[in-house]
């Protein structure tokens, strides 16, 4: 079954502009940001304290196969005409971010900061509106860790990695025990993108759209063979990065984590 995007319908009318407030509050320190929230949603996952867990951020060219980037194009597309736009800034983000989607699908492939952790136990799918899955992907100031005391316990970080893509889009992948400790592996696998109210064919749809078959994750074996991951963890991707500061961004990364991590 093809994957596609699909932003609910907004029948009641409600405007929701660029100003994203989880995308804003990340944006005085977008690398600072990403690491850190990344790497502490990693730690508060740690499957085994034997181990340490591992997180691996990579440039990578992905394939767009699988990606229904034509669909996200046209959602982008009706976003900048939309009346919820009304700054300038975010006409010409979202003016490179079409043509990132052009360039995207004459190529065959898109940019994409990807970080990867190990030593986790990923974010299973319980089929609850409480489960770590959800809260990864569709909870809004919610926060589904175990603890409380867990960093970042109130559930805006996963808003970082929209600052640094300007089709403002992440896929996310995980794979973790179906029964939480051993045995075969569930592997789950979508895409959030955060827009504006938008107008396509008659309908009015809000900003908030994913990549999903029918009204799910896509799961399993119809998952991109590049998303299914090995072994239990998570995987971030931020679709659509600009990787012409690929090594002025790593440098800054690695800054950041020092001070974060490892400064006292």
């Amino acid at each position: 079954m093809a994957a596609y995007w699909k932003f609910g319908k907004n029948d009641m009318g409600e405007s929701e502009g660029p100003k994203n407030a989880g995308i804003a509050s990340f944006t005085t320190d977008r690398i600072g940001g990403i690491v850190r929230e990344i790497i502490q949603n990693s730690i508060d996952a740690r499957s085994s304290q034997s181990g340490p867990v591992e997180v691996d951020f990579v440039v990578e060219q992905l394939p767009t196969s699988g990606l229904d980037l034509p669909n996200l194009r046209q959602a982008l597309a009706a976003s900048l005409e939309s009346y919820a736009i009304d700054d300038e800034r975010y006409k010409t983000q979202f003016q490179r971010g079409i043509r990132r989607l052009d360039d995207a699908v004459k190529k065959g492939q898109i940019t994409a900061l990807t970080a990867t952790d190990r030593n986790t136990t990923g974010a299973a799918d319980r089929n609850g509106r409480r489960d770590k899955w959800h809260g990864l992907t569709k909870s809004v100031g919610l926060s589904t860790k175990d603890s409380k005391d867990s960093g970042g316990s109130f559930g805006v970080g996963k808003h970082a990695p929209f600052t640094a893509t300007d089709i403002r889009t992440v896929l996310y992948a995980t794979a973790y025990y179906q029964n939480g400790v051993d045995g075969p592996l569930s592997r789950r696998f979508t895409g959030k993108a955060i827009l504006v109210s938008h107008h396509i064919d008659g309908q009015d749809y809000r900003a908030s759209g994913w990549l999903q078959e029918e009204d799910s994750a896509i799961c399993d074996d119809d998952i991109p063979v590049e998303f299914q991951l090995k072994s239990p963890g998570t995987c971030v991707s931020i679709l659509g990065f600009d990787d012409s500061k690929a090594s002025e961004w790593a440098s800054e990364a690695r800054e950041s984590l020092v001070r974060i991590f490892f400064t006292h």
